[in-house]
């Protein structure tokens, strides 16, 4: 039975992730290389934008923190209902001053649904990046009990934003990953489950999946190349999971390697997080990145409150 130390693991690892990946986001591996050392960045840097220091997150927690809000509001509600506290935080954000790094995607969606846009048609179909599956751990967590909630859930959350059917079919899969770790499955079936969905869902994240399977004893670079290094949901996606099926028990391990790639850094980094997070617990991570990190009170107390107030409870 998962235990609430894993719920805290699963928060506070995406957020670490995110924001050892954020300041070096869109680097390419040789730069990050050259500015940090051969190893690469190991440790919360400054981002260069003004005010932002060690260890400050970006909109993938950010979203996150709002998914997690919506949820323990009216996560036992209709759909409909849950989906309007979902879309009133998303809206928040959009409209706060400390929004950070967002996507073109999610800024046009968040425009329509402050017009007053139905969440079910407010998505961008024509984009498949990865910010629904960027931040769509805490459903995982909550629907841990209730698979079918889970993945109906995983889906709306996903269409408000990014409906093109990769981008929905990676938020889904994500879900279900982040609990799959909860209940510490074998790496190697979390892979074949996960293959198995994304065959219902979307040729191209099936696709990505297996070469997951693929690639299996690869350095992190040479995978990431096989798999693309956009912002592309499957292509982030396969390379997260990759990093934790890598080191599932070595949580730094897993986060640094998706630090150190090309592209889409941050993202990568916060979804092997929070996978790694919610295998091993809290105490699987650096003490130091624990304490550092940005909002880590509040990703505990909201860690606490989805353990507790889960459907089926603990």
């Amino acid at each position: 039975m998962p235990r609430r130390e894993q719920y805290t693991g699963c928060l506070l690892g995406l957020a670490i992730g995110d924001a050892l990946g954020f300041p070096v986001e869109g680097m390419s591996l040789e730069r990050i290389r050259r500015t940090f050392g051969p190893a690469g960045v190991q440790d919360f840097v400054n981002v260069g934008q003004r005010g932002l220091s060690h260890g400050c997150v970006s909109d993938d927690t950010q979203m996150t923190m709002a998914v997690a809000r919506a949820l323990l509001e009216a996560g036992r509600k209709p759909i409909d209902e849950l989906m309007a506290a979902m879309c009133r935080e998303f809206v928040a954000w959009y409209q706060s001053p400390e929004i950070r790094g967002p996507g073109m995607t999610t800024l046009a969606a968040c425009a329509n649904l402050a017009r007053g846009v139905p969440w079910n048609v407010s998505g961008i179909r024509e984009s498949k990046g990865c910010g629904a599956a960027m931040r769509v751990a805490p459903v995982g967590l909550y629907y841990y009990r209730d698979p079918e909630q889970l993945r109906h859930v995983a889906e709306a959350s996903a269409l408000a934003t990014h409906a093109h059917p990769t981008g929905v079919a990676a938020a889904v899969a994500n879900a279900v990953a982040v609990a799959r770790a909860l209940e510490k499955a074998s790496p190697k079936r979390i892979l074949e489950e996960l293959i198995s969905i994304a065959a219902r869902l979307s040729g191209e994240l099936e696709a990505a999946l297996k070469k997951v399977k693929e690639c299996e004893g690869m350095e992190p670079s040479e995978a990431f190349a096989r798999f693309g290094e956009t912002g592309s949901a499957e292509e982030v996606f396969a390379s997260a999971l990759f990093c934790f099926l890598r080191t599932p028990a070595d949580y730094r391990a897993t986060v640094l390697a998706g630090a150190n790639s090309n592209g889409d850094s941050d993202s990568i980094a916060a979804q092997a997080g929070a996978l790694s997070g919610a295998y091993n617990g809290a105490a699987a991570l650096p003490e130091t990145w624990r304490r550092g990190v940005e909002n880590a009170a509040e990703l505990e107390r909201l860690a606490s409150e989805l353990f507790t107030h889960a459907p089926g409870g603990y």
